[in-house]
């Protein structure tokens, strides 16, 4: 996984205890991706996680950062403040949003954790053993909504192992998207 790449970090933040922080630092070259470096913590603060991704972003040069905007609104405006953006495009990750295919998704959450699936399905995905990553992703169902689209069914704890994964390689425009 030598040569020119891109570098990115994630983060789905969580706020004083009710689920975890989690944050990625990954890569991605000709399609493929790989996680390389994982960190979580169960109480957070969202100027100290602003800080945090900072840090990192000095120290791997990553050249995006996505974050969930639910919980990381203020993240995001402290690390717009902070970072230039010719240096690093810091996006914001709503999964509520509309997907790009219409026709097929309910939103950009099932969008994204089909197109995580296919990554998986191609072998075109690198993760950590990381117990906790691996049994949310196993947990993740699907289901066709009353109008036919495909929309992921929420657990009753935030996969937020899994959620953060699917932020790190949130639309890149890259692949198709199929049942699995």
């Amino acid at each position: 996984f030598s040569g020119d790449k891109d570098k990115i970090l994630s983060c789905d933040p969580a706020d004083k205890g009710l689920d975890y922080t989690v944050i990625y630092a990954g890569e991605r070259k000709n399609g493929r991706w790989r996680v390389y470096k994982t960190y979580s913590e169960a109480k957070s603060e969202q100027t100290s996680v602003a800080g945090r991704l900072y840090k990192m972003w000095e120290l791997e040069s990553a050249r995006n950062i996505n974050i969930d905007y639910g919980m990381g609104v203020g993240i995001i405006s402290i690390l717009k403040e902070q970072i230039p953006g010719n240096k690093c495009k810091i996006t914001s990750c709503v999964f509520g949003s509309r997907p790009r295919d219409t026709r097929r998704f309910l939103n950009r959450k099932a969008e994204a954790y089909f197109r995580l699936a296919d990554l998986f399905n191609t072998n075109n995905i690198s993760i950590p053993k990381h117990e906790t990553l691996i049994k949310q992703l196993r947990s993740i169902k699907w289901r066709y909504s009353s109008n036919g689209k495909i929309q992921i069914v929420d657990p009753d704890k935030s996969p937020d192992f899994a959620d953060s994964l699917v932020i790190l390689t949130w639309d890149t425009g890259e692949g198709t998207y199929h049942l699995s």
